[in-house]
């Protein structure tokens, strides 16, 4: 018999994954992640984020997820600096946007928190793509 696994439902009413998507454009330098528009969010980055806050992070003791869909606006160039924010992604290093104008690349990240401090783990999922 195969393992069966239930799809949670998220604090909208919806199951993960459904119908939460948000979609912004940057208009400064400065970038807030808000884990309460949803699960996917695309941000158009219309400048260079030099300082990432995430916020509505989860309570103690429990986790939230965000996917990140970046995508260059017609200029290009545009950078995160996701070390303002301390993600730890793998080996400590921190990726590299793609910058080609329109260039599209997607983050994961979680956000622990643990009963005494949150964490938030960033994931590279796909950079580059067009």
């Amino acid at each position: 018999m195969p393992n069966i696994v239930t799809v949670p439902t998220v604090e909208a009413g919806g199951k993960m994954g459904e119908a939460d998507f948000f979609s912004a454009s940057t208009t400064g330098t400065s970038l807030e992640i808000d884990f309460s528009n949803g699960y996917f969010q695309r941000i158009t980055l219309g400048h260079s984020i030099s300082t990432l806050t995430f916020a509505n992070s989860p309570s103690a003791n429990q986790g939230k997820s965000v996917v990140i869909q970046f995508v260059q606006d017609g200029s290009g160039s545009r950078t995160v600096a996701f070390s303002s924010a301390s993600v730890k992604f793998d080996s400590g290093i921190d990726p590299t946007l793609s910058t080609g104008a329109n260039d599209i690349d997607m983050i994961a990240i979680d956000s622990i928190n643990d009963g005494s401090a949150t964490t938030l783990f960033g994931y590279v999922l796909a950079l580059d793509l067009q």
